[in-house]
């Protein structure tokens, strides 16, 4: 058990480090897509986009370390639910064309259904962290198969999810090579 939460605080750590980095990279780029949602005021613009980049990058850091793992699970769930939060508002506003701005290891995209439900997978995933993390560190796991199935199926949605950006960059490289 105590592996599989390990495993889980890598994965999370892996995306919010490798986010953040690609927003520190080009913070101009970053603070663009932030605009572009068109839900932050722009005097709040700089002041939310460095806020963003750096409880991501706290986030992943204090996962990696697994100081206070629980506040850090905490963290990124409300990082994530703040993003799919901003997603749904602009896709019931009919904008399908704007970049999610995601970045990192899972990919920038336009915004879609799709990136909502993968954002709530992740959040169950920080919950499910949350939970275990906290019974892990007193050695008490009340129902464990139940949550284990859970965690399995979160896992494998996310695969899923994974999966099909990696069709996109093959095609992309399919389509490189013939023009070439």
């Amino acid at each position: 058990m105590v592996e599989l939460i390990l495993v889980l605080k890598l994965f999370l750590a892996l995306i919010f480090l490798s986010s953040s980095i690609e927003k520190m990279l080009d913070m101009n780029k970053h603070k663009g897509n932030v605009r572009n949602y068109n839900i932050v005021p722009k005097q709040f613009l700089h002041i939310a986009g460095v806020l963003d980049v750096s409880l991501e990058f706290l986030t992943g850091i204090g996962l990696i370390l697994g100081l206070y793992h629980p506040v850090f699970f905490s963290i990124g769930s409300l990082l994530l639910l703040v993003y799919t939060i901003a997603i749904t508002i602009n896709l019931l506003r009919g904008k399908t064309d704007l970049s999610c701005g995601c970045n990192g290891m899972v990919g920038n995209h336009n915004i879609s259904w799709v990136l909502v439900m993968r954002n709530i997978v992740l959040v169950g995933l920080c919950l499910l962290g949350i939970y275990f993390g906290s019974y892990i560190v007193e050695q008490r796991i009340n129902n464990a198969s139940y949550l284990l199935k859970l965690l399995a199926f979160f896992s494998l949605v996310f695969i899923f999810l994974i999966t099909q950006n990696v069709r996109k960059v093959i095609k992309f490289y399919t389509f490189y090579k013939i023009t070439r």
